[in-house]
């Protein structure tokens, strides 16, 4: 039996609306998304949040945008550390599989073992990422 037949009709309800609200709020806004779902990849070693800065919430606000304008390109140069990759390569694209935004996305790295690793993280956060799941 799944979890949601064993609820009362109004919870199941509420669990929907919950979902839908939390769907549309998020689906607006790529740096809520990201926050919400990934925070665990903006963090010191020892544990505290890094708040983003202006570069990851420009890039946010910019990859949002670019997903409206189909065949429209950016060329995005940040020095090592500032988390292009994780938000292009890994939180930006299950967005757009969580929004069913392209039907074909394609990773390109600098060498195979970079992209396989890319490939392997996005397929580890949809296995693994519980609230994602949760949302999903």
């Amino acid at each position: 039996m799944d979890e949601q037949s064993s609820l009362p009709e109004k919870e199941i309800v509420a669990n929907l609306y919950r979902l839908i609200k939390i769907r549309r709020t998020l689906g607006k806004d790529f740096l809520k998304f990201r926050q919400q779902y990934f925070s665990r990849y903006h963090k010191t070693p020892d544990g505290r949040n890094v708040p983003d800065g202006p570069f990851q919430e420009d890039l946010s606000k910019m990859l949002y945008e670019i997903t409206a304008r189909r065949g429209s390109k950016i060329a995005i140069a940040a020095p090592r550390g500032c988390a292009k990759s994780t938000i292009v390569s890994l939180e930006y694209v299950i967005y757009c599989i969580c929004y069913k935004l392209e039907n074909f996305i394609v990773i390109i790295s600098s060498t195979d073992d970079q992209a396989r690793g890319f490939l392997n993280d996005i397929k580890q956060e949809l296995e693994t990422n519980e609230q994602l799941i949760k949302d999903f």
